[in-house]
């Protein structure tokens, strides 16, 4: 990981240390890849909004792996490139017959299709006030089908937990 030398670490014990501060895009990506593609977890601290309320800008957190060891499929959030280089958090919200992904913010209410090949990697799990849930959960795929149903109303629900 000589991509990130120089930069601030913080250890965790066994063996394992991690780079802490902010990073642009352009140094954390590579890594990122070169530590799916080995195998590996990546945690990455969420920001932005696109997500909300299923993740919240700086609180939490996700665990990324390789698509090669959790498929990206409907219902996955995944971390992607967009054409043009900017790299996103969505969910999968169906599969189009050419291929494409057909992606969704869980704040949001337009879609974007990508191509699979886009996709960098695959939120396995998420860290929510200091507590990591698995996407495998059954009450978590129970909240991803109830929220993708109430797409429609998205707007309206979210407006009205913004006024609280």
């Amino acid at each position: 990981m000589k991509k990130l030398a120089g930069r601030p670490t913080e250890s965790l014990g066994e063996g394992l240390t991690v780079c802490t501060g902010e990073f642009s895009a352009e140094e954390l990506v590579p890594v990122i890849r070169e530590v799916l593609e080995a195998g590996g977890a990546f945690t990455l601290k969420v920001t932005g909004y696109s997500m909300t309320p299923t993740l919240k800008h700086l609180r939490d957190q996700v665990q990324l792996v390789s698509p090669a060891v959790r498929p990206a499929r409907t219902g996955e959030i995944v971390f992607f490139e967009r054409e043009g280089g900017v790299f996103v958090l969505h969910r999968i919200i169906g599969v189009l017959p050419e291929g494409r992904l057909l992606i969704n913010g869980d704040a949001q209410n337009w879609t974007e299709s990508i191509l699979p090949e886009q996709i960098i990697g695959v939120v396995n799990r998420m860290e929510r006030r200091g507590r990591w849930i698995s996407c495998d959960r059954p009450f978590y795929r129970m909240w991803v089908k109830v929220w993708g149903t109430l797409r429609p109303l998205r707007p309206f629900l979210l407006r009205k937990r913004r006024n609280r």
